[in-house]
């Protein structure tokens, strides 16, 4: 009797531990692909901010890009939009810098999970410094 409450119990413990795991695991490959996207943006030229070649609005990536075509897990739809700065800026910063977000998308079990990073980029920027434009 004790056995038949436990052992169910256990089992269901384990279960929830497992896809807790999981879904920290989809959580930190999402911030990664986040990050490395913003880090792009950081160094990148000013004018190639807005350039959909450079940086496309929509990109799949995988929570495993290096495994095989038909098993690389979780698929993550990224979307990257670079827009004016906000009118709350005073009108000599709002000419010269943009506001970047790129946010990650996916399916995490039957829930559907996203993150997003935001930033201003100025034109005389460090990416000024590192490319020179």
């Amino acid at each position: 009797m004790i056995a038949a409450i436990i052992l169910p119990t256990l089992f269901a413990g384990l279960g929830y531990c497992f896809s807790l795991v999981q879904a920290s695991r989809e959580n930190l490959r999402a911030t990664q692909i986040l990050v490395q996207r913003m880090e792009a943006v950081r160094l990148s030229a000013y004018n190639t901010l807005s350039n959909p070649t450079a940086y496309p609005t929509n990109v799949a990536e995988y929570y495993s890009p290096s495994s095989q075509t038909n098993n690389r897990g979780t698929a993550y739809t990224v979307t990257y939009k670079c827009e004016p700065a906000p009118s709350t800026l005073p009108p000599s910063y709002r000419s010269n810098m943009v506001m970047v977000t790129v946010t990650a998308a996916w399916k995490s079990g039957k829930t559907q999970q996203t993150r997003s990073m935001q930033s201003y980029v100025a034109r005389y920027g460090i990416q000024h410094y590192v490319s020179g434009n």
